[in-house]
């Protein structure tokens, strides 16, 4: 399985949707005492979404969308969250230079940043701003890439970082200068990279013949079904560094 540029299709229908906080605990007891020890490192999200919802074009969108996709990840917006709205971002140090984590909840990371305007990262950096409905300011002043701004998805190795955060999304300065005590927010589309947790499970049945129907009209009424579409998030990337 692999990474695409793809996205989800935007439902007409999209109350109805549940989404689930995987965030599995291990627990150890001796009968005296329980330690109780996270699984992942930061939880991943789920989404259901019933079939019952769906109109018929939203089903056969999907089916298209997943024979396009295969047995690859894509991009998903939560239809609970959307975007993101003056997100501050999380200061570290790396190798002397500040940089901002940009996650979306608590450690929660995002990835895969610039496919908001569906471009690649290379391009982004090179002062294309591919969507306007990014928004990155400092201390609230605009910026864009021709300001010395970079973006990148980065690893977090405590030994070097000082810190545990996950990969993630992260801005930095390239030909200006940045502090620890700038602020950096984000605002726009927010995607998930997530997969098909399940088969898809499309069939059509006839129907019989009304007994209204007269003449020579040979149309036999179908109706469409579709089992319910399980999304799960996952934490793939590509990786322009």
């Amino acid at each position: 399985m692999s990474f695409q540029y793809k996205i989800f299709p935007e439902l007409k229908l999209k109350h109805g949707t549940v989404k689930t906080i995987n965030d599995p605990v291990a627990i150890t007891s001796n009968g005296n005492r329980e330690i109780r020890r996270k699984i992942n490192k930061t939880e991943r999200y789920s989404w259901d979404i019933p079939a019952r919802n769906l109109y018929q074009s939203d089903m056969q969108a999907i089916i298209e969308f997943a024979a396009m996709v295969g047995t690859d990840s894509f991009l998903y917006k939560d239809p609970t969250k959307p975007e993101l709205v003056n997100q501050k971002c999380t200061y570290f140090d790396a190798g002397g230079t500040p940089h901002f984590a940009l996650m979306h909840s608590g450690n929660h990371p995002v990835l895969n940043l610039s496919v908001a305007g569906l471009g690649h990262l290379e391009t982004w950096e090179l002062g294309n701003v591919l969507s306007p409905d990014i928004v990155v300011k400092r201390n609230g002043v605009v910026m864009d890439f021709w300001d010395g701004m970079s973006i990148s998805n980065m690893n977090f190795d405590p030994s070097v970082h000082g810190s545990s955060l996950p990969r993630t999304s992260v801005f930095y300065a390239g030909l200006t200068t940045w502090i620890s005590t700038d602020i950096i927010t984000y605002s726009g589309p927010l995607y998930h990279t997530v997969r098909f947790d399940s088969q898809i499970s499309y069939k059509i049945a006839a129907m019989a013949k009304s007994t209204l129907l007269s003449g020579g009209c040979d149309v036999v009424p179908t109706v469409s079904e579709m089992a319910n579409i399980k999304l799960m998030e996952v934490f793939e990337y590509v990786d322009t560094q």
